[in-house]
């Protein structure tokens, strides 16, 4: 079987369409690799986390705020702000997360 493509996504080291896992980063605000360039160290800052996304419009759910097939919420539902894509690229950014990535 062939890998998922996220569609509309290319890589931006070599410019092809991403298939399998498309590795994000969450420093830069629009960078994408595809698994072989990521591989190769093809972005250049040693120091940026990447996003490892296995299922096309994973990202998308989280920007959305929650998987969008789950439409309504059980009445117990908590009333606290669900986490977007910034608030969880901030948790990422934080400098205990970069020195652990270190």
């Amino acid at each position: 079987t062939r890998p998922l493509l996220h569609r509309g996504v290319r890589c931006d080291a070599c410019g092809e369409d991403v298939e399998g896992i498309r590795w994000k980063c969450s420093v830069c605000r629009d960078f994408d690799l595809c698994e072989g360039c990521e591989a190769g160290g093809e972005h250049g800052h040693d120091d940026h986390a990447f996003l490892r996304i296995t299922t096309p419009n994973t990202a998308w759910r989280f920007a959305r705020g929650g998987c969008p097939r789950r439409r309504n919420k059980p009445k117990h539902a908590s009333k606290e702000p669900r986490p977007v894509m910034a608030d969880i690229l901030g948790l990422l950014q934080s400098e205990d997360v970069l020195a652990a990535l270190r």
